[in-house]
């Protein structure tokens, strides 16, 4: 076999490389190789990297053989588990089998997926359930426990998600003893840390990768191996998974779970409880008042500051602290204190101090708010600004950092994720989806829609929703931006559709996407959870639907405080935050529908702001250059209209069914010389000029066709929809009330 290295790699993506040889179906796309390069070169020159690939370009293969053959220890780092077990179960078998079987990757996720056989242990003599279905479940455990190799939660079939035991016997950070425990040779997850010491790729994903981090980063250690290299996939998701693991927060179910574990490593150790079990009891009973407190009206999150927080909080909270502490002298003072016990006083240390810290809401830079679920509640300190985070913790800490996604630039640039995350003079590159978009999807704008804040809003996407149905037959994503929306379009819709109706809450996300898939025709109510890491090929998804442009709501206490902290900074937070926000998670819900070369199917955005506001113009330059339509009488769905590329190459975005000129304006006239006119003619073919419509977005010294005018030349592009022309009879200013 070909000896591959960092300088020849890409050759593997040519058309007659070893992917053309070894997979089927397998189809040249230069920008594959192109990406290829990219990461090839920042793993050789130390680069840090970003590149967003567009959807079809085949990103994982085009880092997964560059880090393989660099000779560096990588982590890649994915943002979904769907994405997470393709490489290991797809992609890295097909490397060992075609490419080279001289490496090892290893697939690793957080802790609560792996069994603590001492927790079992200890829980096997104490053990409670809430039914018999309990009991058949941890029958099943122990069973499993005997034989499993690797202790993954994933393999115990017919074990729901929610099931309660599995909480008592997972391993957990705050209950690990690490080598000091007697079950350390057998544990599972140090046998797992062992294996990532020794592979040259560790797969996991960006909820372990930021919780590692974390840990590390208060002393501990960690689980992932040191690394030379990191790749972040999905990398559009960096910004909020960080924000999560760099907060503090406290739970109202912490003061009970930690009483029970206390109480059980005093009965294994045969301690005398009394007097701590007195503390214990205190502990609970003054959680139990400070958490009520927070009790919301409503289930929203919001910001706890001055005349949001009870008064009695000053009061309790430093009641708690107390007893925290009181709880940590009594367990240190154990004599002959088992390394379990030590390990609990710690973490009833950092319990007292999360308590403090978000209580005392003294440190700048954080907004504090609480979060309800369902019974419980969650005080959360979170930094609103993690660019300093990420640049101290991670860019100045590794050398060759990639970050790669399907959605990371909007308008073509990268300066909005750069600036979020905190990176400074990256590589950029930008490889477009190998897909045809011109004649494989159009994008249905409907010609009029209330605005969204109007009360008719869902009544008319009700009705735009039906008409659209009926010509992709459903099979259909309808995303919303709240449950409020999906709600009420669905109860318009559920008794007028001949299609099988879907809507979130109904069953379990992966239940809902079976179903979908089963029945071609059906139709998925959605919200954000849909929007992205939702691969569903051929003909039972060919419609997606959008209502409103996703923008965050901005009483979101970290929305809020981040919208305040660029008003303080001088800067305009809607554009430099709020829309490039939006703009990527419409590029997500968007990039649902085609994800292969046979896919077809409509877009639909229901919003009127795409088109009314100066801000849409973001939007659509941002989407790839799909056809627009404004009369859904119009969309053909089985073959979709050609596009004209314009004479630079990109295509352009048109309307066919709009007026040329019936909303545009000659505010002023100039007549011209035969000898500009035909100066400006020069090398242009007419037969190559773009239609002109006020629904489209024109260059300097473009050549276009008026309906009114003729052939003319676009001398100057102005603010607000103007437009300069050169045409035969003079200069025309044309003014459009709405620019796309």
């Amino acid at each position: 076999m070909k000896p591959y290295s960092l300088s020849n790699i890409h050759t593997i993506f040519t058309q007659d490389g070893l992917l053309a040889k070894t997979l089927p179906y397998y189809e040249h796309r230069q920008g594959q190789v192109e990406m290829s390069r990219a990461i090839a070169e920042a793993f050789h020159q130390h680069q840090h990297l970003i590149v967003e690939a567009g959807t079809g370009v085949g990103k994982t293969l085009s880092y997964l053989l560059p880090a393989l053959f660099s000779g560096t220890k990588t982590v890649v780092s994915t943002g979904t588990k769907n994405l997470q077990e393709q490489l290991f179960f797809k992609d890295i078998p097909y490397l060992k089998k075609h490419v080279s079987n001289h490496f090892q990757a290893v697939y690793m996720k957080g802790r609560a997926n792996y069994l603590c056989l001492k927790r079992l242990d200890l829980f096997r003599q104490q053990a409670l359930f809430q039914d018999t279905d309990d009991v058949d479940i941890f029958q099943q455990i122990q069973e499993w426990a005997q034989t499993t190799k690797t202790g993954d939660r994933s393999e115990i079939r017919g074990m729901p998600d929610s099931y309660g035991p599995w909480r008592d016997v997972c391993c957990t950070r705050e209950t690990c003893t690490g080598s000091q425990c007697e079950f350390y040779k057998p544990c599972f997850l140090f046998k797992m840390k062992r294996e990532a010491d020794e592979a040259d790729l560790v797969i996991v994903n960006h909820h372990l990768f930021f919780a590692d981090l974390a840990i590390k980063g208060l002393g501990m250690g960690g689980v992932i191996p040191d690394y030379e290299a990191v790749i972040f996939d999905e990398a559009h998701l960096l910004e909020s998974v960080a924000t999560s693991y760099f907060s503090v927060s406290v739970n109202s179910y912490q003061a009970e779970d930690l009483s029970q574990d206390v109480l059980r490593e005093l009965l294994s150790a045969k301690v005398p409880a009394e007097t701590i079990n007195r503390t214990l009891q205190t502990l609970q009973q003054l959680s139990q008042r400070l958490f009520r407190c927070f009790e919301p009206q409503s289930p929203s999150r919001y910001r706890l500051k001055e005349g949001s927080v009870d008064n009695d909080v000053a009061k309790i909270g430093p009641d708690v602290a107390n007893i925290l502490l009181m709880l940590i002298s009594q367990l240190r003072g154990i004599k002959d204190c088992p390394e379990e016990i030590k390990a609990l006083a710690d973490r009833t240390e950092e319990m007292k101090n999360s308590l403090e810290f978000v209580l005392n809401r003294n440190e700048p830079g954080y907004v504090y708010w609480c979060e309800p679920q369902g019974r419980a509640i969650f005080l959360h300190a979170s930094p609103i600004d993690i660019s300093e985070d990420m640049q101290r913790n991670i860019f100045q800490q590794v050398s060759r950092i990639v970050l790669t996604s399907a959605t990371l630039s909007t308008g073509n640039s990268f300066d909005f994720v750069k600036e979020r995350l905190g990176i400074e003079q990256p590589v950029e590159l930008i490889v477009d989806s190998p897909f045809d978009y011109e004649q494989q999807a159009v994008l249905y704008l409907p010609q009029w829609m209330p605005e969204p804040n109007s009360p008719d809003f869902t009544a008319f996407v009700a009705s735009e929703v039906a008409q659209v149905l009926e010509k992709s037959q459903g099979r259909a994503f309808l995303l919303f931006t709240s449950y409020r929306n999906m709600d009420d379009v669905y109860e318009r819709l559920k008794h007028k559709l001949p299609y099988k109706l879907l809507k979130q809450g109904e069953k379990s996300r992966n239940a809902l996407l079976d179903d979908f898939k089963k029945d071609v025709h059906s139709v998925l109510f959605a919200t954000s959870s849909f929007w992205q890491g939702v691969d569903v090929q051929g003909d039972a998804l060919s419609c997606v639907i959008i209502d409103k442009l996703p923008f965050a709501s901005p009483s979101e206490p970290i929305v809020e405080a981040r919208i305040e902290n660029l008003r303080n900074r001088n800067e305009n937070p809607f554009m430099s935050y709020q829309v490039p926000s939006a703009v990527i998670t419409l590029k997500q819900g968007l990039g649902r529908l085609i994800r292969s070369k046979q896919d077809k199917g409509i877009l639909c955005i229901l919003d009127n702001r795409l088109l009314t506001k100066q801000y849409g113009r973001v939007f659509l330059e941002s989407l790839p250059r799909f056809p627009i339509v404004r009369d859904v009488k119009d969309i053909i769905f089985t073959s979709f209209r050609s596009v004209r590329s314009s004479k630079n190459g990109k295509i352009r975005k048109k309307d066919q069914s709009a007026p040329y000129s019936a909303q545009a304006a000659e505010v002023r006239s100039c007549p011209s010389s035969n000898s500009e006119w035909e100066s400006a003619l020069e090398g242009k073919d007419l037969m190559s000029a773009s239609h002109y419509s006020m629904y489209d977005v024109f260059a300097e010294d473009e050549l276009i066709l008026h309906e009114g005018f003729g052939h003319g030349v676009v001398t100057a592009v102005h603010p607000e929809g103007k437009i300069e022309v050169l045409f035969k009879s003079g200069r025309k200013m044309l003014i459009h009330d709405q620019v796309i």
